[in-house]
């Protein structure tokens, strides 16, 4: 759509089928705050019809919704962005858990990061953050290939895969690189030339 006070819709549909929503919002607050962020919302009902009568694909109804904001303070250089979603899956699966018996359930993330960027030095601005992020899968799989690859269970045992935690956080720094000459191929407007970046993630997985 136009973009109306700062905002802008858009909206996609497919077969067979799929269909997305989306609003994202763009301004600048008193000339000092800059602010950008969307919401969005997913559905995704494709049967996966096959031509292989031996085949059997199971249902897929995933529905899901995600937003993000992200606010930089111009004088200062200092930004924080969030960014959350969260997709659901269908209870008609053809495999539910042996010990719940439950489908698959949400997924869900978050996501934080933040920092200062600033023109330390001449050569172009100098970004340091910090980052965290969080993401939780519901399985209820009783897969036995799947459980051999975390654990060994006996053979008359009934075993599941309820739920795995991924948990992220690093720090680092980012140097953008201005070039100053003129070629055929410059960078596109406000972008740098060239960045040199440094970081650090950690990873658990539950």
């Amino acid at each position: 759509s136009p973009e109306v006070q700062g905002f802008q819709a858009a909206a996609a549909v497919g077969q067979d089928d799929f269909k997305d929503v989306a609003l994202r919002y763009g301004a600048e607050w008193f000339e000092v705050l800059q602010v950008q962020a969307g919401i969005g919302y997913y559905q995704n009902t494709s049967e996966g019809n096959t031509t292989n009568p031996l085949t059997v694909n199971s249902p897929v109804e995933d529905t899901g919704w995600g937003g993000s904001i992200a606010l930089k303070h111009k004088p200062t250089g200092l930004n924080i962005a969030f960014s959350y979603s969260t997709l659901d899956h269908t209870d008609r699966c053809l495999d539910p858990g042996a010990v719940s018996g439950k489908c698959r359930g949400d997924d869900e993330l978050l996501y934080v990061i933040g920092g200062v960027v600033r023109d330390f030095i001449p050569l172009g601005a100098t970004a340091f953050y910090g980052e965290y992020y969080r993401g939780t899968r519901e399985f209820n799989d009783s897969d036995r290939g799947r459980l051999l690859a975390l654990t060994a269970p006996a053979d008359d045992e009934l075993r599941e895969l309820e739920e795995s935690t991924l948990t992220v956080w690093g720090f680092g720094v980012v140097q953008k690189v201005k070039d100053d000459t003129k070629s055929a191929q410059e960078p596109a407007p406000g972008e740098p030339a060239m960045e040199l970046f440094l970081g650090y993630k950690h990873y658990e997985l539950d």
